[in-house]
């Protein structure tokens, strides 16, 4: 009697589909330069072929840590009226940065710049001017003719 061939299994080939395409994502409304003190208005736009993980948004070495992150399941995101204050802020030159993640871990980085320039002082007016007619007649009472 012949021995019986066991049928042979071939293993189940399974196709992990790869997403190989990076996400995208902008910062909308940045100005190049603001007044301390000035609120920075922005939106931020992001998306990917397949799906996104993760958006963070921040402004390096911010007195007030301007970090925004956020997760997200959708192919595209719209973040609108985002905002924050240069209230503390030194005079100078900040970087930002933004970060956004797709599911397969694929990276985007966008980066950019503004300044924060010195608030304007205005003069306090010549209170000799205010007291007496005009700034002429007041320098004619002081100096004389």
């Amino acid at each position: 009697v012949a021995a019986a061939e066991e049928p042979v299994t071939k293993p189940a080939v399974v196709t992990i589909p790869t997403d190989e395409i990076k996400p995208t994502g902008e910062v909308v409304g940045i100005k190049q330069s603001y007044i301390q003190g000035d609120k920075v208005d922005y939106s931020i736009k992001a998306s990917d072929n397949e799906a996104l993980k993760s958006i963070t948004f921040i402004v390096e070495n911010s007195p007030n840590t301007v970090q925004e992150t956020w997760e997200e399941s959708s192919k595209q995101i719209d973040k609108q009226q985002l905002s924050f204050s240069t209230k503390a802020w030194q005079v100078k030159s900040y970087a930002y940065l933004l970060t956004v993640v797709d599911k397969a871990g694929n990276t985007f980085t966008k980066t950019g710049s503004f300044s924060v320039k010195a608030k304007k002082v205005k003069p306090s007016p010549n209170t000799n001017c205010i007291l007496f007619d005009d700034c002429a007649s007041t320098i004619d009472r002081i100096f004389g003719d």
